[in-house]
């Protein structure tokens, strides 16, 4: 199976050089971000996108992440990364994972990090009045969570033996301080096979529930596990985050996720590309990411502006793609999809349109991942393979208008295709550039411009369209394409976009 096209960009970044005359990086006590949007929500388990994740890495941590070098899982605020353990707990098949929270972790308030918050965190997804609802699918094959009775701070999980992803479920969500949520533990005494049971939706639990929903939007004096806290900020301006004092995690040196070099990281809104390059070139930024390539590069070439900033595009894991509907009438048959697949021009969109700096995939897994096909072939551009496998599924232009057709369910039909699109530069130049390519093989391309949220409201979401470029973020964990989650969010172009059944 492959997909019409698939490729990622990397982060086009340029950060402030300032060093000494050796090279060396200079420690700067304060620095200035640019961010494109406000995430408005930072809360660890409540933010609806990704954003917020950019601002509360550095205020809560989760028990471990993926280690941004050896994009391994990392130990943060326990000890080790626990090695599962199969058992059979009554009569279930589960794997069970032991570990303990370090002895000097605590919260901002003083109070020990220990197993109930951990415990308290989980329940609260798990709580189906909770609005923690990205969290709850990875929780779904949890079992039971036990904390040892002679050490608070070490903690049992199991989960059903059959989802993959469960260590990585069990380590990676931030954490909640108990004592401030839920001092009376109520959440924590309620069996997590039971936490569905109408019984815990009355309104002693519902409040606890709905403080914590209501405070997604709290962003100062939050009690918290992070090395910085937010010391003040204003919607849709800013974000300052000033580093804490005596922080308990800088006896870990060689923990990336524990350090705080800068003092001060002021994160600044500023969605306008050439308008942070402004600020760049007063220097009132200090690292920028750009989401224009001719922006990007424009500024390489700039000899005076390159001579005081580095250039940096490291990968993420972003894939874009293009979406077909496979229920469509014309496009449901897979010789069609073949055929587009061969009109499609890959390598010309990303060295023309993105400057090179996309990477091609042969799939719908990031090639960071271990397990990424490298024998996959791609598929080529070929106006002339296209129109022979048109033409061999009973596609002619029978009235030489330039356009085929076929006659389908006693109906005569053109082979004419509509493409939505976000408006955004590039998806508009990949529309074009496949619109010219689909015509010299006798299809029409019409293309539409909506907003994401109307597209998806109006055509996404009850397979109202033909074809969409879109984009998808995935994540450094192991995917698991039989999770429905995963298979629903992460890996719509899997639902969509395949050529081959």
């Amino acid at each position: 199976m492959k997909n019409i096209f698939l490729y990622l960009f990397g982060i086009l970044l340029f950060v402030s050089c300032n060093s000494d005359n050796k090279g060396t990086l200079i420690q700067e006590s304060e620095i200035n971000i640019r961010i494109s949007k406000d995430p408005y929500v930072v809360h660890p388990i409540l933010s609806p996108t990704s954003r917020g994740r950019l601002i509360s890495q550095y205020i809560f941590k989760p028990l471990a992440d993926y280690h941004p070098v050896t994009m391994e899982l990392h130990p943060i605020l326990i000890e080790n990364i626990p090695v599962g353990k199969n058992e059979i707990v009554n009569g279930e098949k589960v794997v069970s994972y032991t570990f303990t929270i370090k002895k000097d972790a605590i919260w901002s308030d003083g109070k020990p990090i220990t197993g109930l918050d951990y415990m308290h965190t989980i329940k609260t997804v798990l709580h189906p009045q909770s609005n923690a609802i990205a969290w709850r699918p990875y929780f779904e094959f949890l079992k039971d969570i036990k904390i040892d009775p002679s050490n608070n701070k070490t903690i049992t999980v199991y989960y059903d033996r059959s989802y993959m992803l469960s260590l990585e479920a069990a380590l990676t969500a931030e954490l909640l301080p108990s004592h401030i949520s839920d001092p009376e533990q109520l959440l924590i005494n309620i069996p997590v096979s039971d936490i569905t049971n109408p019984i815990y939706g009355d309104s002693t639990y519902t409040t606890i529930i709905n403080n914590i929903n209501n405070s997604k939007n709290l962003k100062l004096n939050v009690v918290q596990s992070g090395p910085y806290e937010i010391s003040h900020y204003e919607p849709d301006l800013y974000y300052v985050l000033q580093r804490k004092e005596n922080y308990w995690g800088l006896n870990y040196p060689d923990n990336p996720f524990l350090q705080a070099y800068p003092e001060k990281m002021n994160f600044k809104v500023v969605p306008d590309d050439m308008t942070a390059v402004t600020m760049a070139k007063e220097e009132s930024l200090d690292f920028v990411e750009l989401s224009e390539s001719n922006v990007f590069m424009d500024l390489k070439e700039d000899s005076t502006f390159n001579e005081k900033w580095r250039f940096h595009v490291p990968q993420t894991m972003l894939f874009y793609y293009m979406a077909i509907n496979n229920k469509h009438e014309i496009l449901g048959d897979k010789n069609v999809r073949k055929a587009l697949a061969h009109l499609t021009d890959v390598e010309d969109y990303i060295q023309n349109i993105n400057y090179g700096l996309g990477v091609r995939t042969t799939g719908p897994f990031h090639p960071v991942k271990k397990y990424y096909n490298n024998n996959l072939s791609e598929i080529k551009l070929d106006i002339p393979k296209a129109k022979s496998i048109l033409k061999n599924a009973g596609w002619f232009d029978t009235n030489n208008d330039g356009i085929l057709d076929k006659e389908i369910d006693g109906n005569k039909k053109d082979l004419t295709l509509t493409m939505h699109i976000t408006g955004s530069t590039i998806s508009k130049s990949i529309a074009i550039l496949f619109q010219e390519t689909t015509k010299q093989a006798g299809v029409k391309l019409n293309i539409v411009t909506k907003s994401y949220k109307v597209m998806k409201k109006e055509n996404l979401s009850n397979f109202n369209f033909d074809l969409t470029l879109s984009a998808i973020s995935t994540d450094t964990a192991p995917d698991d394409i039989a999770d429905k989650e995963t298979l629903s969010v992460t890996l719509t172009l899997l639902l969509m976009a395949l050529l081959i059944l």
